[in-house]
Formats: C-alpha cells, structure tokens, sequence
C-alpha cells in the first residue's frame, strides 16, 4: 500500500498515475479515500488522480493516545503530500470538510492550481454549521464505528435517495465501518474547523472554481453552498434537485461528466 510519512504522520494514498494532469481528491469529515468508490476509476481516462485517508484515519497511521488536530495540519497534509509526489502543479476536488480544506490549500499558492471544485461545501461554519459539529463531536467520542456511521449515514443523502438505495447503503455502511478505525478521531477533526470563515479572502481567489451542491442537502444548507459561489469571483454554480450531501454518488455519471469538462477547461480563464 502506497504509504508517505507527511509532517510526522503516516498518510496513506491512492495514485492513478500517468502523465496526464493530477486531481487530488479532498475526503470531508472521518472519510477515507474508500468514500470516493468508483470515481478515480472513472476520471483516470482524463487525470492522474490521487486521494488519501485523512491523518490517524482508516489506513493512515494510528495516533495513540489522539492528539489535538488544526486545519494547518490537515492542509499540510494535502501540500505535503502533492510535494511527495514531485507535482508542481494540480487540480483540487474538496467535498464537504475537504471543500474547506481544500479553500485553505489553494489560497495560500494559487498559482500553484489550475482548477478548484468545492462540492457539497462552505465558506463558513455558520452557528447552525457549529452545532452540526458539536453532534459529530458527541457522536464520534461515544459510539463505534458501525454506530458512527450508521448515524450519520442518515444526514449524507437526501430522504430519497435512502428509500431507492436502502440495502445498498446498509451494505456499503458494512464495508466503510471496516475501513474507517479508530472513530475518536473524528472528533479531534472537528476542533479542527469549528471557527473557520473564508469569506472575505475568496474575493482574492482567482482560480478557477466549480461550486457543486444539492438543494436537500440535511448537512450543509443549499444557500451555504449558493453563498459561496457568490464569494467566489467568476464561480461556476451547479444546483442539484432532489440531492443530498453526496452528490456525485446521489447524480451519478451525469455530474462527473460536467465536472470532467469544467476540469478541462482552458486555465486561460483564470480570473484576474
């Protein structure tokens, strides 16, 4: 298993490989780079893509006992892990917690990126963003993993999508318990994020951006996602119907489609 010791942590990552322009994939809070399913095996007709498990996380290295974690360790993490890979440059795909890290990544060396796809995000934690995380706090510091998830599964996708997919979900919840470890973690990620807002610095950004979101997101409201392609100069806007907080895997082929031909787009319209 690809392994990359990054700012004294054992991150453990997936790479596509190739010559072809690099995507790094962003999970959001206690996910692992299993949350992105088929996705790398879909874009690597277009990308080199990579993603990886979040310190202390699924297949990372463990941290005994958990230590305090900010958003500067997680988005060294993502920089540190680019420049173990010797890439220059890059596209970024943050969903959710990785939308804000990856907001973080890219504002501090944006000529560094060509493309920024923010889906399912914020710009801020908002109060109602803040107790959202608190409930996460309490959950990830007195359940299993298997209670963890089975919890929050019920907020990732909209009412729906649940009644289509119910055995689904209950078995692809099986198969993420068993890849997700220690769930005190996740707690320790959260005190990472809890007073963040990029408000006023995304007026300076200047590359290229993508907002996706679902209008039934039960996480992160749809005007959270809308008000942050609003702080975003230039910002592209895709509004799902009847989608949730997992839109990629709620939208299917039709949305990667639309992210590939964003992805793909001249960096000639690279906002000035």
């Amino acid at each position: 298993m690809p392994r990359a010791l990054i700012n004294g942590t054992d991150l453990h990552f997936e790479d596509t490989g190739g010559d072809r322009p690099a995507l790094l994939l962003i999970a959001g809070l206690g996910a692992t780079g299993h949350i992105w399913g088929p996705l790398p095996r879909h874009l690597r007709a277009h990308f080199r893509v990579i993603s990886y498990d979040h310190r202390w996380l699924g297949r990372s290295g463990h941290a005994e006992p958990v230590s305090p974690c900010s958003i500067e360790d997680l988005v060294g993490d993502a920089r540190g892990l680019l420049d173990h890979l010797g890439l220059e440059r890059a596209n970024v795909l943050g969903k959710s917690l990785g939308g804000m890290i990856a907001q973080r990544l890219v504002l501090d060396d944006q000529d560094r990126f060509d493309h920024l796809v923010l889906v399912a995000s914020t710009a801020w934690i908002s109060p109602h963003l803040y107790r959202i995380g608190e409930f996460f706090f309490t959950l990830a510091n007195n359940l299993t993993a298997a209670e963890y998830l089975h919890t929050v599964f019920t907020f990732c996708f909209a009412p729906d999508f649940h009644n289509r997919n119910g055995k689904t979900m209950l078995h692809a919840e099986e198969k993420l318990t068993d890849a997700l470890g220690d769930v005190r973690v996740i707690a320790r990620h959260v005190e990472s994020y809890r007073n963040l807002d990029f408000r006023e610095e995304l007026g300076q950004l200047r590359v290229p951006t993508l907002v996706v979101g679902g209008e039934q997101d039960l996480l992160i409201p749809h005007a959270q996602h809308r008000e942050l392609a609003a702080c975003i100069p230039g910002a592209q806007m895709i509004a799902l119907e009847g989608v949730g907080h997992s839109p990629m895997r709620e939208s299917g082929p039709s949305l990667v489609r639309r992210i590939v031909a964003f992805l793909e787009s001249p960096t000639a319209e690279r906002v000035h």
